[in-house]
């Protein structure tokens, strides 16, 4: 959706509303387009160092044996 700066002033909530379902709003001033009203999503924590640290990690006793599959003879 295209709006002039001066209507998105009245209905700046109702824009807002449009942006955070997903509805990209571009405003325009001079017919030229200025700003687009996008949501800011809540970005994820990054990882850290030890963050599961205590938690139980189960790894199979032959997790390093080669499988048979990929057995190569040499000859």
């Amino acid at each position: 959706m295209e709006i002039t700066i001066q209507k998105a002033k009245n209905s700046l909530s109702e824009l807002i509303r449009r942006a955070q379902e997903g509805e990209e709003i571009i405003l325009m001033q001079d017919h030229h387009p200025v700003v687009k009203l996008v949501p800011i999503f809540e970005q994820e924590k990054p990882n850290r160092f030890g963050m599961f640290e205590g938690d139980l990690i189960y790894m199979a006793e032959d997790f390093n044996d080669t499988l048979d599959d990929f057995a190569i003879s040499i000859n």
